[in-house]
């Protein structure tokens, strides 16, 4: 991430390291759901660079999305609904686990 032009061939813009760290910190090693970021930021960037606010929001509408797909998720069917309940128990156990969204 630190080099997209090379990596992506996004031109768009650049991140510093500092957003770099909070791609990483919300969306974890999800390839997919990083590159679909980066694409919607697009439209966001000026000068070469996307405002920090910006990729926050971004990732927190990713985040509620998530949450969303996860609730329909678990409706189809409960045994499955069990699985999120000891993920969640352990969630709370674990500090490696975020659950709240960014500041």
């Amino acid at each position: 991430m630190s080099n997209l032009e090379q990596e992506s061939g996004l031109t768009a813009y650049a991140l510093t390291d500092e957003q770099i760290e909070i791609f990483w910190k919300y969306l974890g090693g999800s390839m997919f759901e990083i590159s679909y970021a980066l694409g919607e930021l697009i439209t966001h960037a000026k000068k070469k660079s996307v405002d920090k606010e910006t990729i926050k929001k971004e990732i927190d509408r990713l985040i509620t999305i998530n949450c969303g797909k996860i609730e329909y998720y678990v409706k189809l069917n409960k045994q499955k609904f069990q699985l999120f309940k000891q993920i969640l128990s352990i969630q709370d156990k674990k500090q490696f686990f975020f659950s709240k969204r960014i500041a």
